[in-house]
């Protein structure tokens, strides 16, 4: 092999052993990435639970709630009483008030207003949660629909009410729609165990495979 032969073979090898350095390097780089984008995406779906559904978070009413009032000593007004579409219940004597986005607590203080305003001298008027609003479910479920909302449901247990999976259903992570501030929707991304609201929409997505 001559001298300039050689020089030659030795070049080609420098390049080869650069090359698969390279490339290396990169496959390490893109799974580095990949982990950190899975990571960070994880941390966000693990979150969501603790911040949109914080424990000592009140009950909002909306439309179709179903609230029991009580009037003390006047059971002419004691009854139950559901939030219509505009976002209303319609109590004798003092007609309509608005309870959408108000606590149970806060409605209580309306009403104890209103009739002291022009009726009662001393009202005392209770508030109590009766009925919530039933939540909806679409999707790879084998009966979607609307369901009654169970206290403290979870995604799985709407699935389960809706008659489980379809064989085609996606089974880690499933969408899920709400009323936001000034009556925006929240839309989520959230596992199977996420605790859940009355009015929720649930989608269950198809596997691709």
């Amino acid at each position: 092999m001559t001298y300039i032969s050689k020089i030659i073979v030795m070049t080609l090898i420098i390049l080869s052993i650069s090359s698969c350095e390279s490339r290396t390097n990169r496959n390490f780089d893109i799974n580095i990435s990949r982990n950190l984008e899975f990571i960070e995406h994880k941390s966000t779906l693990e979150s969501l639970d603790a911040k949109d559904y914080p424990l000592n978070d009140p009950y909002r009413l909306d439309t179709g709630d179903r609230v029991r009032i009580t009037v003390f000593g006047h059971p002419s007004l004691t009854n139950r009483y559901e939030v219509d579409r505009q976002g209303n219940i319609a109590l004798p004597l003092i007609g309509h008030v608005y309870a959408r986005d108000a606590t149970t607590a806060h409605l209580s203080q309306l009403i104890t207003q209103r009739l002291q305003k022009k009726y009662l001298r001393t009202p005392s008027v209770s508030v109590e949660m009766d009925v919530y609003r039933p939540f909806f479910i679409y999707g790879e479920v084998n009966n979607g629909g609307q369901f009654p909302y169970v206290n403290g449901m979870t995604v799985q247990t709407a699935i389960a009410i809706a008659g489980g999976f379809s064989p085609r259903a996606q089974k880690t992570r499933f969408k899920v729609t709400r009323p936001g501030e000034d009556r925006s929707v929240v839309s989520l991304e959230v596992p199977i165990d996420y605790r859940l609201r009355p009015g929720d929409t649930i989608v269950v997505s198809e596997r691709f495979f």
